[in-house]
């Protein structure tokens, strides 16, 4: 995806409210609406690049153990301040920042055994 009107008709809709930006199979952000709303507020113009509105820096944690998601979680949701609730989804990435999996902080929770 490469310009911000290309959003819908190279991604199926997504219930998460964001389209998920790779390249060559790697994670390099995303767009939710609340981008799209802002960019349009700010009266860019749909046809730049999505990059220039897109989220760059993700909440993503790694592949593992739920135990070990939900502790990279609190020490992510720490760093960057803030509280959980802040984030409605969450994105699982492998070592080399391949998208694996799209979560909920409720989903991992439920996943493990704390």
């Amino acid at each position: 995806m490469e310009r911000i009107d290309a959003g819908p008709r190279q991604t199926p809709p997504s219930p998460w409210g964001m389209a998920i930006i790779m390249e060559n199979g790697r994670l390099l952000g995303i767009v939710t609406d609340g981008n799209i709303r802002r960019a349009i507020l700010q009266g860019k113009s749909l046809k730049e690049p999505i990059h220039s509105i897109m989220t760059v820096d993700p909440l993503r944690i790694h592949q593992g153990s739920p135990r070990a998601m939900l502790a990279e979680l609190n020490e992510q949701v720490g760093v960057r301040g803030g509280s959980e609730s802040k984030y409605h989804h969450i994105l699982v990435v492998d070592s080399e920042d391949h998208l694996v999996d799209t979560i909920t902080p409720f989903e991992l929770w439920r996943r493990s055994d704390v």
